[in-house]
């Protein structure tokens, strides 16, 4: 169902956008946006093992102790993936409709928010303040680069004319 609705939402706004100078970008941005929600519901819901119990980690930055400061690799690398993660949303958000850039940070909190308050319940995870952080960061490095590239690409096109 939710395939279904991404699709005919894509559709809507490749239509809806023909005639703009920037249909190319937002029409990546709307399929990026869809195939980015389709991974991360995927992943989250089906692709784990649910424990018996609910585990959480409400201690901040403990994972940056951990990982930098104690030398712990895996840790380390746990961090880098979740930033990674959510680096395609805030990437795909921004070329979907150009917004300010606190606009998608937000978006990217509150998904990653739904996530980890999802693994909590479901018992499919480990709900911690450190990967909504991480999760968000990559979110808003995402967001930054999808801007400068834009922007980069917009002033060469202008060098063109």
């Amino acid at each position: 169902m939710l395939t279904f609705f991404g699709i005919r939402w894509v559709y809507h706004h490749m239509l809806c956008n023909i005639r703009k100078f920037h249909k190319g970008r937002r029409a990546i941005g709307d399929c990026g946006v869809l195939v980015f929600l389709t991974f991360i519901l995927w992943s989250t819901f089906f692709l784990r093992t649910p424990s018996m119990e609910h585990q959480v980690n409400l201690v901040p930055l403990w994972s940056w102790y951990e990982g930098f400061l104690q030398g712990n690799d895996e840790i380390r690398w746990q961090i880098y993936f979740n930033i990674l993660l959510f680096l395609p949303w805030g990437f795909f958000l921004y070329l979907s409709r150009p917004r300010p850039l606190w606009n998608i940070l937000i978006q990217g909190f509150f998904l990653s928010l739904f996530v980890e308050v999802c693994q909590f319940a479901f018992c499919l995870g480990l709900f911690e303040w450190d990967d909504l952080m991480h999760n968000t960061l990559g979110c808003w490095i995402g967001a930054t680069l999808a801007c400068l590239l834009c922007s980069f690409l917009e002033k060469i096109a202008k060098l063109k004319k």
